[in-house]
């Protein structure tokens, strides 16, 4: 943080069942009281922001007239709520212009809620656009390296000592259950694409909705145009 001006964190690339089996949250520098909060994945990686390309299956309006939207969004790995209000306004234009199913490239922030002993994970989106097989397929390449890397990182035991303290309390060694996740996609990448969804996690109920969605009203921060193509490492044509 420099001149007190807090940067925003990297959005992550990691596969929806990465993002969605973590449960587990704490503070990026636990010193710091107003350090962001992250959720830590069973790979060890620290999810704040999360940069997913996957297939929109759903849109839907939560209740008429609420402004509120829910996207369901698929990969080969499984399936993951994302919801999108007016607290998001450039994602919430992107939103209301998509017409599923198509393939969409999200930048988002990662929430959790809790419900009758469970940890639920979703994915609030502050960019969302539609993008084509070959980006798609691009960014699955991407992520399966990146997400090798952490298993192996793990497996070495090169994560940062918090960082495995919470993996080995809280999730235990589920390193081939992820190997087999990222053959799968490597599996799918070799032949053609096609969707594999997983079991629905639970939805928030509309006060927990609301709460998930309050934290982001009040966390200030500047919007940005971002330029998705850019992110994605293809020019604009």
């Amino acid at each position: 943080m420099a001149n007190g001006i807090r940067s925003r964190a990297t959005a992550v690339r990691a596969f929806i069942k990465e993002i969605r089996d973590s449960k587990v949250t704490t503070k990026e520098n636990s010193n710091d009281p107003k350090s962001p909060t992250i959720v830590v994945s069973p790979l060890g990686a620290k999810l704040n922001r999360v940069f997913v390309v996957g297939a929109l299956l759903d849109k839907d309006e939560v209740k008429p007239d609420s402004g509120i939207y829910r996207l369901r969004i698929g990969d080969p790995t499984g399936t993951i709520s994302a919801y999108v209000s007016n607290f998001q306004p450039v994602a919430l234009r992107q939103t209301l212009s998509l017409d599923p199913p198509c393939i969409v490239a999200v930048v988002g922030k990662v929430r959790t809620f809790e419900r009758n002993s469970r940890i639920f994970t979703v994915i609030r989106p502050e960019y969302i656009t539609v993008v084509d097989e070959e980006t798609r397929n691009h960014w699955w390449l991407e992520t399966l390296k990146a997400t090798a890397e952490r298993i192996k990182a793990l497996k070495d035991g090169k994560l940062p000592q918090d960082v495995r303290t919470i993996v080995e309390t809280h999730y235990g060694d589920r390193t081939k259950e992820f190997e087999e996740a990222v053959k799968r996609v490597h599996e799918i990448l070799k032949e053609e694409f096609m969707i594999e969804t997983a079991k629905e996690e639970e939805e928030p109920t509309e006060e927990e909705l609301e709460e998930i969605l309050k934290e982001d009203e009040e966390i200030e921060f500047e919007e940005e145009e971002w330029d998705l193509s850019r992110i994605l490492g293809k020019e604009k044509e």
